[in-house]
């Protein structure tokens, strides 16, 4: 990994920054909730990263994710996701998965949350998101960065 050097002699990762967001903070009962994920491009020079932002619940393939979610329920305990898998199943990403992210840019993907996760209970939920990528492009002749990402969190309310 690149390294840059702060101001205060601290070793910073040249590496996209992950955030988390939604339409709205409070969503009634039943209604779908609605996340963005966004990989963002705070550093100073132009990042490759691998957009597909991959989604897999299916316990079998527990490290094959490159986007997952935990989501903390009302009762605060995690809420376990339903067993679904993107259609286009891993493990490789195609040359298209990737691209340049310029400083300052960023790349954002719509994800409906309730798909994969159950909100029925009224309450706080609590939502990070953690994206991991290993895929560095070599073979496409790129250098894509390469690590985990965690988002700070992101609370969405469910109510009448």
């Amino acid at each position: 990994m690149d390294y840059e050097y702060c101001t205060n002699g601290q070793l910073v990762p040249f590496a996209p920054s992950l955030l988390l967001s939604s339409p709205k903070r409070d969503y009634c009962k039943g209604e779908s909730v609605i996340v963005t994920v966004t990989l963002a491009n705070l550093t100073p020079r132009t990042l490759i990263v691998n957009k597909r932002l991959q989604m897999i619940f299916d316990y079998k393939y527990h490290e094959a994710y490159e986007l997952r979610f935990q989501v903390i329920g009302p009762s605060k305990t995690p809420v376990a996701p339903r067993m679904i898998i993107e259609d286009r199943l891993w493990p490789y990403p195609k040359q298209d998965d990737f691209m340049e992210l310029p400083p300052g840019d960023q790349w954002q993907r719509e994800i409906m949350l309730s798909t994969y996760f159950d909100f029925s209970q009224d309450g706080m939920y609590q939502i990070v998101a953690e994206y991991h990528n290993d895929h560095d492009g070599h073979q496409f002749g790129l250098d894509a960065w390469t690590g985990e990402l965690r988002s700070p969190p992101l609370e969405v309310s469910i109510g009448e």
